[in-house]
């Protein structure tokens, strides 16, 4: 949807893109042409009906590229502009639609998971007293945690617990090193609210 590149000044644009056709997002309620719009849903608050619509065009396009920014900058607080262009340069997806003009894709399509984790490992070499992260824990699937550490570590303990606190699953790791991805695997438990927990010498998490 975005004006082809270059800048008059010659810089390339656009730098990424990212989904904008048939996004469902909330509508204003003091938007006039409701009518015009395919709806998504509706839900209902204090007697007041919110709708979410599916729209298109740059206007969705560019708040997803946010969030997905939001959540590196949650990983690495300290990414500078110069950072965000570089880990977009490096992570973006191409394919033989974004090879065929770099004046309409830019780097290409924005990955979100390779950009959070070149945020975490650059983030490892950032002063340990302004750092936060040592391990990045997403949940890629309904029966699997990703582990992404940002630091090499000679022994890590990941354990799970169920709510009374007696252990359900353990796991050893040895000889992590910085960028190494790990699952843990939570098939086959049954439903309920379970504590995880990552310890190693130098750090400890517990979700």
């Amino acid at each position: 949807f975005s004006s082809v590149g270059p800048a008059i000044d010659g810089r390339m644009k656009p730098d990424i893109t990212a989904p904008g056709t048939f996004i469902a997002s909330s509508v204003s309620s003091h938007y006039n042409a409701l009518s015009s719009l395919p709806l998504a849903g509706a839900i209902v608050w204090n007697n007041q009906t919110y709708n979410y619509g599916y729209m298109q065009g740059t206007s969705m396009s560019a708040p997803f590229v946010t969030g997905v920014l939001a959540t590196w900058l949650q990983a690495n607080p300290h990414l500078t502009p110069d950072d965000v262009r570089d880990i977009l340069s490096r992570t973006a997806l191409t394919d033989e639609h974004t090879a065929s003009s770099e004046v309409a894709w830019g780097y290409g399509k924005i990955d979100a998971y390779a950009g959070l984790k070149e945020s975490l490992l650059m983030a490892a070499g950032v002063d340990e007293s302004k750092f936060e992260f040592s391990c990045l824990i997403s949940r890629v699937s309904s029966d699997c945690l990703r582990l992404v550490f940002a630091e090499d570590e000679e022994t890590v303990f990941l354990s799970l617990f169920d709510a009374l606190g007696r252990p359900v699953k353990t796991q050893r790791l040895t000889a992590v090193q910085s960028g190494d991805e790990v699952d843990f695997s939570l098939a086959n438990l049954p439903q309920g609210i379970y504590v995880f927990k990552v310890n190693s010498q130098s750090f400890k998490i517990i979700k």
